[in-house]
């Protein structure tokens, strides 16, 4: 079901790191993303790219998607999003569970 739904599969996502992740979300709403946004976020925290998220979305114009979410976070066109995202992440666990 996952696979065959994506906005089911991009909700589910999405509500995982709501429970697993509350301080990162807060952190990614604090930029005006909605929450399809958010879920291509936690996409990428989950080991996705740009290439993969878009190929599975089905969706021909997901590089303007992930240009309007890297210009919402503020990022340069230089920076790699799915890192930067991924080092966002691991700074909020660390500094949440004292990893």
């Amino acid at each position: 079901k996952l696979m065959d739904d994506r906005n089911y599969f991009l909700e589910s996502t999405r509500m995982s790191f709501v429970i697993a992740h509350p301080q990162f979300l807060m952190y990614l709403k604090q930029f005006k993303l909605t929450d399809w946004e958010i879920a291509c976020c936690c996409m990428y925290c989950i080991g996705l790219n740009g290439h993969e998220i878009s190929g599975y979305l089905d969706r021909k114009s997901y590089y303007n998607d992930s240009s309007l979410i890297r210009k919402k976070l503020g990022l340069d066109r230089k920076v790699n999003i799915d890192s930067f995202l991924r080092k966002k992440l691991y700074e909020f666990d660390v500094e949440n569970f004292n990893i």
